[in-house]
């Protein structure tokens, strides 16, 4: 297969109401719009309630604080809000766990509907 070949996507599972073959279509479409041959689907299956028991914005400050006089890595949307807006930052991931929680079998599922894109 020659082509583009997208190495991050997420499967649109809640867009297709749950859906493995539905979110297949959908991601297909917009991999055709955007002249994808194929993708890397990256399965989700975070829990934020797990989650929140053991990060908070002072840890994900703390954490990025080695990084704040790398200006390379301070090039990174993540690290510098790490460091200037950590709250901000986990309400953004929380977000993106929310729109894209996809369980590996719905991944699966949509990759064996997908003709092997």
């Amino acid at each position: 297969m020659r082509g583009v070949v997208d190495a991050h996507l997420h499967l649109p599972l809640r867009q297709a109401g749950g859906d493995p073959r539905r979110a297949a279509q959908l991601l297909l479409a917009e991999m055709d719009r955007a002249g994808v041959s194929a993708a890397v689907v990256i399965a989700i299956e975070a829990d934020w309630r797990v989650i929140g028991r053991h990060v908070d914005a002072e840890k994900v400050r703390r954490a990025a604080e080695p990084f704040a006089y790398d200006w390379k890595a301070l090039g990174h949307p993540s690290i510098y809000a790490a460091l200037t807006d950590p709250g901000g930052l986990l309400s953004s991931y929380r977000r993106v766990i929310a729109d894209h929680l996809a369980p590996s079998e719905a991944v699966v599922g949509a990759a064996a509907a997908s003709g092997g894109r």
